[in-house]
């Protein structure tokens, strides 16, 4: 069923307001920007704006939000047999498309949001650790079908793959002309050497 004209109206202005709002964190950051930049940018007024958003607060926390599930469905992916063989391939190509800036850049702006909040803070460590039960669990898998190093500990490893990921991302955050190039050889080799057991 098609959604209603109004339903789809707000999403574009929604839109509209996050894209305008991501623009001004970039440059000034969450705390220091202003809601009357973000309407001038969204070219639209105050009144508009609260209508699709209770506050900045409110912006702020959608936009760490979808920062955090790009990066978490990412991980999902990357943290099976498939995501680490093409870790063990990967080129800086590869390497731009995954940690490349994810909306504008503000992913580690984002996840520090996040962790202050007692909102959101329970949720999002949740499913932090979700992540590392997920990949330790592949890890153990990989290592009874003979594809993963059989002196590794998935468990250990599991958050040094995990910190290693939030580096790379934090990396490329911090320095945009980051090269990708060099940053792929590096966890090539690291994946080939600590964590799989064979080249794929």
């Amino acid at each position: 069923m098609a959604r209603p004209k109004n339903e789809k109206l707000r999403e574009v202005r929604r839109l509209q307001i996050l894209n305008a709002a991501r623009e001004v964190f970039r440059v000034k950051g969450f705390h220091a920007s202003r809601t009357e930049e973000i309407c001038s940018t969204a070219k639209m007024s105050a009144g508009t704006l609260f209508r699709y958003f209770r506050d900045k607060e409110e912006i702020i926390a959608t936009i760490a939000e979808m920062e955090f599930e790009t990066y978490y469905e990412m991980s999902k992916m990357l943290f099976t047999r498939d995501g680490l063989e093409y870790l063990a391939k990967i080129d800086g190509e590869g390497m731009r498309r995954i940690w490349g800036p994810a909306c504008a850049g503000l992913g580690l702006d984002s996840w520090l949001e996040l962790y202050r909040s007692a909102k959101y803070a329970p949720y999002y460590r949740a499913k932090d650790a979700a992540l590392r039960v997920q990949l330790a669990e592949a890890l153990y898998c990989g290592q009874t079908e003979g594809w993963v190093r059989p002196m590794l500990n998935p468990d250990h490893a599991a958050h040094v793959i995990l910190a290693l990921c939030s580096g790379i991302m934090s990396e490329q955050q911090l320095d945009p002309d980051m090269d990708f190039e060099q940053m792929a050889g590096g966890l090539r080799g690291f994946v080939l050497a600590y964590i799989l057991n064979e080249v794929p």
